[in-house]
């Protein structure tokens, strides 16, 4: 029995499954193929057809307004006029009637036309237009009963013959209403169309002047060769192009109405798409086999290694891996490399609650270092109020001192609820704006946000920074507002003023200064809120700005909800690795 290894065995494993994958997307690519062509042939004879019906429906409506005007009692009394009655108020009248007529019927068509009428007997002529002179027509070679094209006035025409042969009625139709019929229906479509009559090889459409020649040419050469009958359809090249050729007998002057498909750009997307399919499947292919050959070179040869290394990874040789898979080799491996996970695990539990202690003492640490600076400001102002004899306002105050120094100088829990830190906020501005009158506070945070722990005293700073550096000078309608947003375990709060602000530069150097270490230039203000939310919160929590829609500066105190406990993550940290 042959043995392959993991390589062969994935290859041959991709092969059995892209090949049934292949076969029938092939066979569904080909019968979308011909359906699409299908239904291009039937789209396009369908509307070949309802245009033909629509031109013959034309031409059928004009041959009858023809054939009344031949058989009309006014023309064959306007036949009837001899020189005599060329001044009398009957020879007017006739004239007048049958010239109304005219133009009567040649506004009943859409397509734009005139008619005319000729008498050989008093070889008189009119028209539905202009005043015409007569022409001298000879009656016998006029053909009647069919249009004809006249190449010089790019008109078609019929005539008709009154019983008597003296009375000749000559409908001129333009060849504009005909190419505007064909533009009309390239617009619906993709292709062109155009009229072609076999017997002079003549081309009629709307050529652009560019390619007139060339096109015509080809055209010309294809339709030569081509038996037409009344009605056909036809794939032939043409500009090294792949066409779908539908063509019609229009019943008008032995012309054929003629549409031509480009089947390369209406297939194109069918085509791109095979393409890619194709491309990204090599590519899969590709990748697999790439992956299998590197899983081969990197589990299956080194897994035989491996095992001999075990012993020098329980000597503490941390370098040595272990990598791939194997029922029996693993049996092994696994019980070895549980005995390294949990030296691995004490180790780091050990470092850990060592960093944690480390963490808990700088918290302590930095925490120590908010004092109050509006205690003797808060004093002066309680002494000015006493003097004043303003006692509810002193009693006021202190009140909310009290109330505040209560609040900062607690030892015994140093993590609240957001609520509460919130609260003591709104009491230290209540006290800024018993001083102030001008200042306006609001805070905006979801009931849901407010049973977040935090640290204590973790946003008053931030709101005294916005004070102290926002509004240097008293200013009318200072505000500061906060708002907090949550996003799953996400949260953020953004305490921002419309103070002065920052420039771009200033709030660089602000961000640069928030990163660095504690030192004798650092600790307090906003470094010190920043560091406290990373101590507390981890990495991913701290302190950024920008500026504010209000006009001053914004800053987001943004941390991930601590759900878990610190000998939970610890574990999972060391499970994880």
């Amino acid at each position: 029995m042959i043995r392959m290894n993991i390589f062969t065995k994935v290859l041959s494993l991709l092969l059995l499954f892209l090949i049934p994958v292949v076969l029938l997307y092939t066979f569904t690519y080909n019968s979308s193929i011909n359906v699409i062509q299908q239904q291009i042939v039937e789209n396009q004879n369908g509307k070949l057809k309802f245009m033909v019906n629509q031109v013959s429906s034309q031409l059928q409506q004009l041959m009858d307004i023809n054939i009344l005007l031949s058989r009309d009692a006014d023309a064959k009394e306007f036949a009837e006029l001899n020189s005599d009655q060329y001044s009398t108020y009957d020879w007017v009248n006739i004239v007048r009637r049958l010239q109304n007529k005219l133009s009567y019927q040649s506004t009943l068509s859409s397509w734009k036309n005139d008619v005319r009428i000729f008498s050989s007997g008093n070889q008189l002529a009119l028209a539905s237009e202009t005043p015409i002179p007569y022409e001298q027509l000879s009656i016998n070679d006029r053909p009647t009963g069919r249009w004809v094209y006249d190449s010089k006035r790019e008109s078609f025409f019929l005539y008709m013959k009154s019983a008597n042969r003296t009375i000749i009625v000559e409908t001129e139709l333009y060849l504009d209403n005909i190419l505007d019929m064909l533009s009309a229906f390239d617009t619906t479509g993709d292709g062109e169309t155009l009229l072609y009559r076999p017997s002079d090889e003549k081309l009629l459409g709307n050529f652009p002047n560019s390619d007139y020649t060339e096109t015509t040419m080809e055209l010309r050469n294809l339709l030569r060769s081509v038996q037409l009958q009344d009605t056909g359809q036809m794939v032939r090249e043409m500009h090294a192009t792949r066409y779908s050729f539908h063509y019609s007998k229009s019943g008008i002057s032995d012309f054929y109405v003629v549409n031509y498909v480009p089947l390369e750009d209406i297939l194109a997307p069918v085509k791109q798409s095979s393409s890619l399919f194709y491309a990204g499947l090599t590519l899969l292919f590709g990748m697999s086999a790439s992956l299998a050959y590197v899983l081969y070179r990197n589990i299956q040869i080194p897994l035989k290694r491996l095992i001999g290394g075990l012993s020098s990874m329980r000597r503490g040789d941390l370098s040595t891996r272990i990598q791939g898979e194997s029922s029996r080799e693993f049996t092994f491996l696994f019980h070895r490399f549980n005995e390294m996970a949990i030296q691995i695990q004490h180790l780091i539990e050990t470092v850990y609650l060592e960093k944690i202690r480390l963490n808990e003492v700088t918290l302590k640490q930095l925490q120590s270092q908010i004092n109050p600076h509006f205690l003797y400001n808060c004093l002066s102002y309680m002494i000015n109020m006493s003097k004043l004899n303003d006692n509810k306002a002193v009693i006021a105050m202190g009140r909310h001192l009290s109330s505040y120094y209560r609040y900062t100088t607690r030892t015994e829990k140093q993590i609240l609820p957001l609520h509460q830190e919130l609260g003591h906020v709104s009491n230290y501005m209540e006290i800024q704006s018993m001083r102030f009158p001008y200042l306006r506070y609001e805070c905006h945070v979801p009931q849901t946000m407010l049973e977040q722990n935090v640290p204590l005293l973790l946003i008053q700073p931030i709101v005294e920074n916005c004070l102290q550096h926002g509004f240097p000078f008293p200013t009318e309608d200072a505000c500061i507002v906060i708002t907090g947003e949550e996003k799953g375990r996400d949260y953020l709060l953004r305490i921002e003023d419309n103070g002065v602000g920052l420039n771009e530069e200033q709030l660089q150097s602000l961000m640069e200064l928030l990163q660095l270490p504690l030192s004798e230039t650092t600790g307090c203000g906003l470094w010190n809120v920043h560091h406290r939310a990373v101590h507390h919160f981890g990495t991913d929590a701290g302190l950024s700005v920008q500026p504010s829609p209000l006009g001053g500066l914004s800053v987001l105190l943004h941390w991930r909800d601590q759900s878990m406990t610190t000998k939970e993550q610890s574990h999972d940290t060391i499970v994880n690795r």
